[in-house]
């Protein structure tokens, strides 16, 4: 374990104990054997109270909220099933859209920025903020939190400087649907572009050493 990872289970809500409890269930893991000493049944409570597992025939099993939050805990990347509302992506979408709101207004003093094409720079509310980023996802891309935020922050700070002379607004730089019916994501490629950027310093770095 290290402090990303550390990190990642305290913002799920859970404790080490919980998450290593998880994990045994999700690589099957006999658990029988211990599951009646009154600190594990404890936990195991609780974690059936929060939706995470559930017992089948003396056997424990994961929920896909569960899946879906060890996936992020071990990865960094969201999961988000299209059928239903993850709460803690909705907090996730909340949060960027005002910090996309304050990048703008602390650049402008206005709430919103129109690209070159008189287009409003930032989607109208949350709500279309969190249906782009939904569509992003079901259409295979997967992305950290941290890239995603640091991605759209960045494109709005170079639209509204004018570093970027044709800026995309937020909702086509994260995926835009193109003529000939396939999907691109804008947001994916400037990914790539910082984790090249950041490879290339680390490589320089090394070098430098010797």
């Amino acid at each position: 374990m290290n402090i990303t990872v550390l990190s990642r289970i305290i913002e799920k809500e859970l404790d080490v104990f919980h998450w290593c409890l998880l994990k045994i269930i999700d690589n099957k893991e006999p658990i029988k054997e211990i599951s009646q000493l009154s600190k594990i049944k404890s936990a195991l409570s609780a974690l059936i109270k929060k939706e995470l597992i559930s017992e089948i025939n003396e056997e424990y099993i994961l929920s896909d909220k569960a899946k879906e939050i060890l996936h992020y805990i071990e990865e960094g990347v969201i999961i988000i099933n299209t059928k239903e509302t993850k709460p803690f992506f909705d907090v996730f979408v909340s949060s960027l859209f005002i910090e996309i709101e304050n990048k703008i207004h602390s650049l402008t003093g206005k709430k919103n920025f129109r690209n070159p094409s008189t287009k409003f720079l930032k989607p109208s509310n949350s709500k279309d903020l969190y249906e782009r980023l939904k569509l992003f996802f079901s259409k295979g891309y997967t992305c950290s939190y941290e890239n995603i935020q640091q991605a759209i922050l960045s494109h709005v700070e170079e639209a509204v400087m004018g570093k970027n002379k044709y800026a995309l607004t937020i909702d086509y730089f994260i995926i835009k649907k193109m003529s000939d019916g396939t999907y691109k994501s804008e947001l994916i490629s400037y990914v790539d572009m910082m984790n090249d950027k950041q490879e290339v310093k680390k490589n320089v770095n090394t070098k430098d050493l010797f």
